[in-house]
C-alpha cells in the first residue's frame, strides 16, 4: 500500500498518538476556504444551529430548511458538498400522490 505509513506521519507531524486527534489538528490548520463543505437538511432550527455551531470549527457548513431549498442551494453551487447531513423525514413525503411534485 502506497498510503500505509501516511497515519502515522501525520500524528507525529503533528505530535499526537491518535489519529483522530491528529486529524482534527490537521482540519484546524486549514485555511477556512480549504475545509471540507457540510449541507445540513434538517427544517427544525435548533438542529441545524446546534450542528453548525459544533461543526461550523471544522466544516464549511451551509444549511437549508427544505427538500427544495437544498436543490436549489446545490444547482447554485460549482460543486456538490463533500458530506451532507440529511433529515430523512422532512416533508413533503415523496410517496404521497398529493406531495409528488417537489
Amino acid at each position: 500500500m502506497a498510503y500505509a505509513g501516511a497515519p502515522r506521519g501525520l500524528c507525529e507531524r503533528y505530535g499526537e498518538a491518535s489519529l483522530e486527534r491528529a486529524f482534527l489538528k490537521c482540519i484546524e490548520a486549514m485555511p477556512e476556504d480549504l475545509r471540507p463543505s457540510l449541507l445540513i437538511v434538517d427544517d427544525d432550527p435548533l438542529i441545524t444551529e446546534t450542528l453548525s455551531y459544533a461543526l461550523g470549527k471544522d466544516f464549511e457548513v451551509m444549511v437549508s430548511d427544505s427538500r427544495h431549498h437544498a436543490v436549489s442551494l446545490l444547482r447554485q453551487l460549482d460543486e456538490a458538498p463533500q458530506l451532507a447531513l440529511v433529515d430523512l423525514g422532512l416533508p413533503p413525503m415523496p410517496h404521497r400522490p398529493d406531495e409528488a411534485s417537489s
